[in-house]
C-alpha cells in the first residue's frame, strides 16, 4: 500500500456529526428505558 492522503474537507464532516448524535442520543435514551424497566 502507497502513502495515499487522503484529504476529507471539513464540511463533510459536518452532516455526519449531525447524523450520528441523534442516533447517540437515541440509543442511551433507550438503554436508559431498558435499565429502568429491569429495575421495576
Amino acid at each position: 500500500m502507497g502513502p495515499v492522503k487522503r484529504r476529507v474537507p471539513d464540511w463533510l464532516y459536518f452532516p455526519v456529526v449531525l447524523l450520528l448524535i441523534p442516533v447517540l442520543v437515541l440509543k442511551s435514551l433507550l438503554a436508559g428505558i431498558g435499565i429502568i424497566r429491569r429495575k421495576k
